[in-house]
């Protein structure tokens, strides 16, 4: 299944860093060997950029976590799609 990436999440208390991505509907967080499906992961249609960025500064908007290299700098305009 094709995957798309969405950001780098790094725990900021000494917890593992990892990557979101896109997997169909659902994102997905991948680690250095390992990966699980976020849980409020999943979109009931293709999801926009703005939609992904969204959903991550909701997740992960607290001191305990830093959002890098997001997709968001991608997003002078917003697309329809990814």
């Amino acid at each position: 299944m094709e995957e798309r990436f969405i950001a780098t999440i790094i725990n900021q208390e000494g917890g593992p860093t990892f990557r979101l991505v896109l997997r169909g509907l659902k994102m997905v967080m991948v680690g250095n060997g390992w990966e699980a499906e976020l849980s409020g992961g999943e979109f009931d249609a293709a999801p926009t950029k703005r939609e992904l960025v969204e959903r991550v500064y909701a997740l992960y908007d607290s001191p305990e976590w830093e959002v890098a290299d997001c997709i968001e700098s991608d997003l002078q305009i917003w697309e329809p799609t990814i």
